[in-house]
């Protein structure tokens, strides 16, 4: 028994990190998405889990860095004439 857990004492902070890896990845990736205004992607990125894959697929394969986001506000400025 003592030598599994001498072999394996680097599993631990491995798997902490990789978690923490993948849970940053997703929170970009849902960021973007919903900046974007992209819901598919927002609902897929957020219910499937497959380690960061799909992440790093709307990231870097979906995301182009020079398209603009949608505008999602729609704030129309009154047309107001002034009174003489």
């Amino acid at each position: 028994m003592e030598v599994l857990t001498q072999n394996y004492f680097f599993v631990i902070p491995l798997a902490a990190a990789l978690m923490l890896f993948v849970f940053v990845l997703k929170a970009y990736a849902l960021w973007l998405a919903a900046r974007r205004g992209n819901r598919g992607w927002f609902i897929a990125l957020f219910l499937i889990q497959t380690l960061g894959i799909l992440e790093i697929i709307y990231i870097f394969f979906v995301v182009k860095p020079d398209a603009p986001a949608k505008n999602t506000n729609s704030q129309v400025t009154p047309n107001i004439e002034p009174t003489p």
